[in-house]
């Protein structure tokens, strides 16, 4: 055979021998065998549109502002993506497909994750799911995700009682719609809050308030419930707290306390935003809404100017936005090699992560395990303004 047949022949090997190692080093590459790690690790969090998640998109935002767009990338999800699963799965599948992504963040994790989850897993196993706010089972999301966390109903309405105390409250009225009682939303938490109520000595009162979606309308509604309120401080003394499942009444419940006396100790969908700045008469623009932490500080100042600043307990932003801010810091952490996932299923450890990351609220946040399903955590607050007063 002539040398020039056979060097042909070689040479032919050989780059064979180095594309299909090139191939298979891509491959790797695109499974994520090869994803950047010691720190450089990228985070995605998918959120809706600004219109249909006022909290979290912002706490989204701030996010990749805190970490900047090289650690964090904020994706939203189409605007029909409530009626358009597959269109929200697959934003998620692309986002995953950069062999740069370790960790994505699915809050709040909308109808249709699971799918998205179990899609990406199969190209990406390694890949870390955190899901905060489910809209499917949570024992479903649990399953697929892995690590999970969620507002704690019930924790949240033993948290409203435990300000109530701490605030002197001797009686608590429960303001309930009809509708309401039956729904496991409202019905969980308001049982809590009765136990909490016996346990302390707090009479709960049980109130039906008019439906500001019935017949008689919102006005009839705000009527009734400016009148009860007086109604019971005259005859139950100003050490009465109050609590109201409705949030179009909320505002109402907020501007007579504020004017009439009586504690607010919490709200039903908790939140500086939340009927406080209306029925304090604060003008804010909507950048500062949009700002948790802004909003608290300028309804802080309003209620100490009324006097009211020691009767009111105020979460420091709704429990979407400050679900996202938990999670964010945990994937960025988690993307940086500086906590292992195995580590972050022992509650202890969560919230210590918890407490050192987000010093403006965790130091009062309670996190507990779900009894079954050791991924999944509920997260529920003390009152700001009760625990600046250590009350």
């Amino acid at each position: 055979m002539r040398k020039g047949h056979i060097l042909s022949i070689l040479i032919v090997l050989v780059v064979a021998c180095v594309g299909a190692i090139g191939y298979n080093l891509f491959k790797l590459h695109e499974k994520g065998v090869f994803s950047p790690g010691n720190g450089s690790g990228v985070v995605v969090i998918a959120t809706p549109p600004l219109d249909a998640a006022e909290g979290e998109y912002p706490a989204a935002e701030r996010a990749a502002a805190k970490y900047g767009s090289g650690t964090i990338r904020h994706i939203t999800y189409p605007a029909d993506f409530a009626v358009n699963q597959e269109a929200a799965i697959e934003a998620v599948m692309q986002a995953a497909e950069d062999s740069r992504v370790r960790v994505v963040v699915l809050a709040p994790a909308i109808a249709g994750s699971v799918a998205a989850i179990r899609r990406v897993k199969v190209r990406r196993p390694d890949v870390v799911f955190l899901t905060g706010l489910p809209e499917e089972a949570q024992d479903v999301v649990s399953d697929a995700a892995d690590l999970a966390l969620d507002f704690d109903g019930p924790g949240y309405g033993r948290a409203i009682v435990r300000a109530a105390s701490r605030m002197g409250a001797s009686s608590l009225v429960y303001y309930s719609l009809s509708r309401h009682d039956d729904l496991p939303v409202y019905s969980e938490r308001r049982r809590a809050m009765e136990e909490e109520c016996s346990a302390r000595g707090i009479a709960f009162v049980p109130v039906i308030a008019v439906d500001p979606m019935g017949l008689d309308g919102v006005v009839a509604a705000q009527v009734f419930l400016e009148a009860d309120v007086l109604r019971q401080l005259e005859g139950r003394g100003s050490d009465t707290a109050f609590y109201t499942t409705s949030c179009i009444l909320e505002e109402s419940l907020v501007s007579t306390l504020v004017s009439a006396g009586g504690i607010l100790a919490g709200q039903c969908c908790p939140g500086p935003a939340q009927g406080l700045p209306g029925a304090l008469g604060i003008d804010l623009p909507f950048e500062t809404l949009r700002d948790p932490a802004l909003t608290l500080e300028a309804v802080l100042a309003a209620l100490e100017e009324r006097g009211a600043g020691e009767r009111f307990a105020i979460w420091p932003g709704p429990p979407g936005a400050l679900i996202v801010e938990a999670l964010a810091d945990l994937a960025v952490a988690l993307a940086r090699d500086q906590v292992a996932l195995a580590d972050l299923r022992d509650p202890g450890v969560l919230q210590a992560r918890l407490l050192g990351m987000n010093s403006h609220w965790s130091d009062s946040a309670t996190v507990t395990s779900h009894a079954d399903r050791p991924n999944t955590y509920h997260l529920t607050i003390e009152g700001i303004v009760a625990r600046r007063r250590d009350l």
